[in-house]
């Protein structure tokens, strides 16, 4: 009995998890089409970037897990910004 109750909580909490997930992705594709009137379907390669940086911080240079994870964001928010700038910026209007 406690087998199948482990097994329910781990399943619930995996599918809300994932549920929340794809929420917050497409949360995402209205933020940044109500912000620019741009439909940006590189949303994942720019989450795959970053979660490279987090393991490139983490492994290669061995750095703590929230050492990496607070330099990746911090890479990734001028990363985004430099997109933003160069590509997004010229396109609102067009």
């Amino acid at each position: 009995m406690t087998d199948f109750l482990i097994d329910f909580f781990q399943y619930t909490i995996d599918g809300a998890m994932k549920g929340m997930l794809y929420a917050l992705i497409a949360l995402s594709f209205v933020v940044i089409y109500r912000a620019g009137r741009i439909f940006n379907f590189a949303q994942g390669e720019i989450l795959i970037l970053g979660g490279y940086l987090v393991l490139t911080f983490c492994i290669l240079f061995s750095l703590p897990f929230w050492l990496g994870l607070t330099l990746a964001l911090l890479s990734m928010a001028v990363i985004g910004a430099i997109i933003e700038r160069t590509i997004f910026r010229p396109l609102i209007g067009q």
